[in-house]
């Protein structure tokens, strides 16, 4: 159901890891579109967003419910062994 977590990558920044149902591995943005916070590591498929209350599709980044009014940023990344490295 989209499970994942957040990272933090190298120079300071986050990421939101997220491992399909399928099995492959996505990454966001972990920043709200709609106001910069932090999103919640996802639960039951659904990442949240605390501060007002927008959800996001753990496995696309879609935008299920607002105030946001666009989805999570997708961010190329791959599996390489237990690694998952940008790109």
């Amino acid at each position: 159901m989209g499970s994942g977590k957040l990272v933090d990558v190298p120079g300071g920044g986050r990421l939101l890891i997220v491992r399909t149902k399928a099995g492959e591995v996505r990454a966001f943005d972990p920043r709200c579109p709609h106001t910069g916070s932090i999103v919640s590591p996802p639960a039951k498929g659904i990442v949240d967003c605390t501060t007002h209350g927008s959800t996001f599709d753990a496995e696309t980044g879609d935008l299920r419910k607002g105030p946001a009014t666009k989805g999570l940023t997708a961010v190329p990344v791959r599996a390489a062994g237990d690694r998952v490295v940008l790109g």
